[in-house]
């Protein structure tokens, strides 16, 4: 399947690319980003060839690791050779050296250098959107006045977000970000006021219903 976005980033900057990725998707871009889409079993360099291929726009996630990363060279040049669009998302005030530079010479940045960093990430939805032809996607006419918001008060959420442990600090950040624009977000376990195991796998599927 073809996506609308490769994001291509180096593994130390992988939080603020998850980030990137979950607010494109929330406006229906499509994303393709490593290790997620790398189908089990599947080459991971022929993986990111077809992705690239197949992909309209390439947002790089441009950071001093991105710059000194031999893969992320990589798939920029390889980027450039198929000649698709790149948007820069630069979240580190540095500049890009050697082939970076040259491969990214001609091309427009957006800076993400101030916080807050959400803000920054919504211009680039807005951006790669305004590329795609994608209608932007606002919050559902559902929600009147008087209405929450909040999944628990309406199971049925436009929106679920499975986390782990160990990102549930973004997983919070993100959710509260979604609610703050009109969306209704179910998070794991935090949504379920019973404990119940049969009741928290009810809410679990509502949630996706």
């Amino acid at each position: 399947m073809s996506h609308d976005v490769f994001i291509s980033y180096s593994s130390r900057d992988k939080t603020i690319a998850d980030a990137v990725c979950a607010l494109l998707e929330s406006r229906r871009i499509r994303c393709w980003i490593a290790p997620r889409d790398v189908l089990p079993g599947t080459e991971y360099g022929a993986a990111i060839v077809e992705a690239i291929a197949t992909c309209k726009i390439c947002v790089l996630i441009f950071s001093s690791d991105a710059d000194k990363s031999p893969q992320v060279r990589r798939e920029i040049e390889r980027v450039v050779s198929k000649d698709k669009i790149i948007i820069p998302f630069r979240i580190e005030n540095v500049l890009p050296t050697k082939a970076m530079e040259y491969a990214l010479s001609n091309t427009h940045w957006l800076d993400a250098l101030t916080a807050p960093l959400e803000g920054h990430i919504a211009c680039l939805a807005d951006a790669a959107g305004r590329i795609l032809g994608i209608e932007q996607v606002s919050p559902k006419a559902s929600l009147g006045q008087g209405e929450s918001s909040d999944a628990r008060s309406n199971p049925s959420a436009d929106i679920f977000i499975c986390d782990s442990l160990a990102h549930r600090r973004f997983a919070y950040a993100l959710r509260d970000y979604l609610r703050e624009r009109g969306y209704t977000v179910f998070l794991s376990d935090s949504e379920s006021s019973d404990s119940d195991t049969a009741e928290f796998e009810r809410s679990i599927f509502k949630a996706l219903d």
